[in-house]
């Protein structure tokens, strides 16, 4: 007898099928050339350039890169650089990751199916997946977020956007505080306190500008590795992001535990990763005047040349229940 496979096993029309990097540059470059051009004017001039002119404006729209008035003028929104520069490249992946939207949901679903392995985020696509995620790697590759490591047949996150694979986990399974065990709820109370105080400290550290990408993850997800995302600010090159895990310390051992979970994100995301070390004062407040902040802290603290020492013989354990008297 045949076995009829369940309906997820057959392969889907991907979000990405007749859009690249090449065409959406190139529609945005001929919607900006053409200030008054109706949608069919600009389907000819792209049409001389490349191919796949609907699904290319559809994905614009959807991104918000382009929009079309009552008289079907095409137009680009106003915020959005000229094409075939560098800035409009970093902002349509801006644009691609900031909500929700079916791209989106593709990346991350794809990005997901990497690992963590020698120090890379890599992956090796099964032959029968292969056409299926076509669209989706070759769009990621244009953009250089994914390369391809011919020696082993796999492809990489790019070390510039190894990022992507915590914000693709980051995006499922959310975990509530509230399910964390009450028998830890003083030092749960004791991290949020801390973590409030940093909130604060990191938004006068960026400054009104960027005080709004700083956001509090742990409140609704305590399963991604860190506690806060926020972003540092590149005098003359832009932002970058930056994911804080926040350790309220002893003031004169500075003394932390950290997860396995923890210390997976740390090595992925290395100098966008940060240990903010907060003392915590005689009286039970926080010293910030002392705060340590550590960048990629899985080379400065687990690193061979490290100035701190590490623990790694802790062991839990738990009883096998059985049916024994």
């Amino acid at each position: 007898m045949r076995t009829l496979r369940p309906m997820s096993e057959f392969s889907a029309a991907s979000a990405f099928d007749g859009v690249t990097v090449r065409a959406v540059v190139g529609l945005v470059a001929a919607t900006q050339d053409s200030s008054l051009g109706t949608e069919e004017q600009i389907k000819k001039v792209f049409s001389r350039h490349a191919e796949g002119f609907e699904p290319t404006l559809n994905f614009c729209r959807r991104l918000g890169l382009v929009n079309s008035s009552d008289d079907s003028t095409l137009k680009v929104a106003t915020e959005v650089p000229r094409a075939r520069t560098r800035d409009f490249l970093e902002h349509l992946l801006y644009r691609l990751l900031r909500v929700r939207n079916r791209y989106r949901s593709e990346v991350y679903r794809f990005v997901r199916r990497f690992k963590v392995k020698n120090g890379e985020v890599s992956y090796a696509s099964p032959v029968q997946s292969r056409s299926q995620e076509q669209a989706t790697r070759n769009f990621l590759m244009e953009l250089k977020l994914v390369l391809y490591r011919a020696d082993r047949n796999e492809h990489v996150l790019s070390g510039q956007h190894v990022w992507l694979y915590s914000a693709a986990h980051d995006a499922i399974g959310k975990t509530s505080p509230v399910a964390l065990d009450h028998a830890i709820q003083a030092q749960n109370e004791l991290g949020h306190t801390a973590e409030i105080a940093v909130m604060t400290f990191e938004r006068k550290r960026v400054g009104p500008d960027f005080a709004g990408k700083v956001t509090h993850v742990a409140l609704t997800n305590v399963a991604a590795g860190y506690d806060i995302r926020s972003v540092t600010v590149n005098q003359g090159a832009g932002r970058v992001p930056r994911y804080i895990e926040v350790k309220a310390v002893s003031p004169n051992t500075f003394t932390f535990y950290w997860s396995r979970r923890e210390v997976e994100v740390a090595r992925v995301l290395g100098q966008y990763y940060y240990l903010y070390l907060l003392p915590v004062d005689q009286h039970g407040g926080f010293d910030l005047s002392r705060l340590k902040m550590i960048s990629d802290p899985d080379t400065v603290v687990l690193g061979p040349s490290s100035e701190w020492t590490v623990q790694s013989n802790v062991l839990k354990c738990s009883i096998v229940s059985d049916n024994r008297n």
